[in-house]
């Protein structure tokens, strides 16, 4: 499944970058009645389509209305909406991930050991990190053998 371009929270929401917090909260009680999935699937839209425009919405409100979300998200907003942040996979230009695109929720969903479950996408992370970091040691001849520790799982203490 192919996720749309990010957007802006400020522009989910219909907010300029400097409205204060009581402006969020007030746009924020209108817009999930219009923009509920029962009513937006009326508009032609699908299901998953409408859902996912609400999720964006709520998501929009998590990190605007908390002022530490807040300021992080605008301290990092342009590296957030112009990096490949669905781009998990090592680029042919680059032997590391994208290791930005970890930093958000929106790169797994639920708490699982496999799909896109967060022990899964940060297990396969840490093995890509691990694997680069074995090659660098070979390459300088450091003789690095150790074995990663493992990530653990959703039953792990």
């Amino acid at each position: 499944m192919e996720l749309a371009a990010k957007r802006c929270h400020y522009e989910v929401l219909g907010l300029s970058r400097d409205c204060a917090v009581d402006e969020i909260y007030l746009v924020y009680k209108k817009l999930p009645l219009q923009r509920h999935p029962d009513k937006l699937v009326q508009s032609s839209l699908s299901h998953a389509e409408a859902t996912a425009q609400f999720q964006e919405l709520a998501q929009a409100y998590e990190v605007l209305s908390n002022l530490k979300e807040r300021a992080w998200y605008d301290s990092h907003r342009c590296q957030i909406l112009f990096s490949d942040l669905n781009s998990n996979s090592v680029t042919p230009n680059s032997a590391i991930p994208n290791l930005f695109s970890f930093f958000s929720n929106t790169v797994f969903s639920g708490y699982s050991d496999s799909g896109h479950g967060l022990y899964k996408v940060y297990s396969d992370l840490f093995d890509k990190i691990y694997a680069n970091e074995i090659n660098l040691a070979r390459k300088l001849g450091l003789g690095l053998n150790k074995e990663a520790p493992l990530m653990g799982n959703l039953e792990s203490p």
